[in-house]
């Protein structure tokens, strides 16, 4: 049997499940890993999975209205959201080089507790989850927001 924990906490989750795993994170894990960090406009939340066609995904993260997008996946859904990333990134400065994005990276991470019979045998696995911010054009905005004092990494 497997139990998924968050913060030392049992969350019962179930990580074939990933409607409910990301549902969880945008609930839980990402209002923790941002509060305090000055967020005080309109976030729009993108959460990408192994299966999400990364045509349109890029086309939504393109449409975004608001100016900062946050992104995240976590466990085997990383690889896909992070070329997703790249390929947004890539198609955005394509339509215009003058455009800046800033981007901001941190990782969590769920504990997946395996119990056997022995417990001696139990095993612990960190899952990580990926939270990226993206602010579009606004350098005053990535200027005001603190997510370096939160843990973010700030990529250029």
């Amino acid at each position: 049997m497997s139990v998924i924990e968050y913060c030392n906490k049992e969350t019962g989750l179930q990580l074939p499940n990933y409607s409910e795993c990301l549902k969880f994170i945008e609930d839980h894990v990402v209002p923790d890993m941002l509060a305090g960090s000055m967020m005080d406009s309109k976030i729009s939340y993108r959460k990408v999975t192994k299966n999400d066609s990364i045509r349109r995904v890029v086309e939504k993260l393109q449409a975004e209205s608001t100016p900062i997008t946050c992104v995240f996946s976590y466990g085997p859904h990383i690889q896909k959201m992070l070329s997703i990333l790249e390929i947004y990134k890539k198609v955005i400065y394509k339509e215009d080089k003058t455009v800046k994005l800033h981007q901001w990276n941190k990782l969590n991470w769920f504990i997946n507790k395996v119990e056997t019979h022995n417990e001696l045998i139990h095993t612990r696995k960190r899952v990580p989850i990926l939270l990226v911010i993206i602010i579009r054009e606004d350098d005053q905005l990535a200027a005001r927001v603190q997510l370096e004092s939160k843990g973010f990494t700030r990529q250029s």
